[in-house]
């Protein structure tokens, strides 16, 4: 088996640490989350969100999986375009605000290692 090139393991690494820091916000926030959401609807959301992720992070960097990476993607991009429409309100939320946005700008910087060529070259047809 060929050794994972540098790109995919950034990926990795940039998806793990944008989880660990959703974990954290989640951790520090829960509350303010339960109470807008509901406790189960909150914890449900959150651990389906974070098992989902970590799934297809693992068909795409171990398992090279092309598939993956485009359901990912596609994903991804649904939950971009809220993203987008809230950062206005994500800004103004201080601590938090940073909290929801670091995550994404590390998955932005990650997704895009997934197109160079030497990812390319990893993930199978």
């Amino acid at each position: 088996m060929k050794s994972m090139p540098e790109h995919i393991k950034k990926f990795e690494q940039l998806m793990l640490v944008s989880q660990l820091i959703s974990v954290i916000n989640m951790l520090l926030n829960y509350k303010l989350f339960s109470d807008a959401f509901g406790k189960g609807f909150t914890m449900a959301t959150f651990v389906v969100a974070i098992a989902i992720t970590l799934t297809l992070v693992f068909f795409i960097s171990r398992r090279q999986s092309n598939t993956a990476k485009w359901i990912f993607v596609v994903i991804w991009g649904l939950g971009f375009l809220p993203f987008v429409a809230s950062l206005e309100t994500y800004l103004s939320l201080g601590i938090i605000g940073i909290l929801i946005i670091a995550p994404m700008i590390l998955q932005i910087v990650a997704f895009c290692l997934l197109f160079s060529p030497q990812s390319k070259a990893w993930l199978k047809p």
